[in-house]
């Protein structure tokens, strides 16, 4: 096993405990460019995320080919591309955790408590809650959150209730 398929030894069982804990949920249903945005805008705005010192990532659909979203970063600048299919809550959260936890991490110890504050922002406590015990169900190691959860179901429930009010005709408050 060379040093990069080491180094990312826990990945089959981060998606494993994601999709167990998602699947089948709001957190795992497609959104619009504009609602993605607006989920990384929320998070990037967060208090936690600002005094981290964190950057903001461009967000791009990825390539037409492209199977899989990812989190990359040249030179100090990170752009997060979504995949077709991939459009979701859950997506944004586990890419922007990796902006979070730095490339150089994988999906290892640092990206997972990364993962569970960024869970925390977008789905509230709830979905924190859910993966943090689906991955130690999973066999990781889920470490303590860092930053405070946002209130409620977090910035999807946000966009959730902005769509709700586009699809009803109401005018938001």
């Amino acid at each position: 096993m060379g040093p990069a398929r080491a180094r990312d030894a826990d990945r089959a069982r981060v998606y494993a405990a994601e999709q167990a804990a998602f699947e089948g949920t709001l957190a795992e249903e497609p959104l619009s460019g504009a609602e993605l945005s607006a989920l990384v805008d929320a998070v990037i705005a967060s208090a936690p995320w600002r005094a981290a010192g964190l950057p903001r990532p461009e967000l791009r659909p990825a390539r037409r080919d492209a199977a899989r979203s990812s989190a990359t970063c040249d030179a100090g600048r990170w752009v997060v591309r979504v995949a077709a299919g991939q459009a979701t809550a859950t997506t944004v959260a586990h890419e922007l955790a990796h902006v979070a936890a730095g490339a150089e991490h994988g999906h290892g110890a640092a990206f997972r408590r990364a993962y569970l504050d960024v869970v925390g922002l977008v789905l509230g406590e709830p979905g924190r809650r859910l993966l943090a015990g689906e991955l130690t169900a999973h066999g990781l190691r889920a470490p303590a959150a860092s930053w405070p959860a946002a209130p409620g179901h977090g910035a999807l429930g946000d966009v959730v209730a902005a769509r709700a009010q586009r699809l009803l005709g109401a005018t938001p408050r």
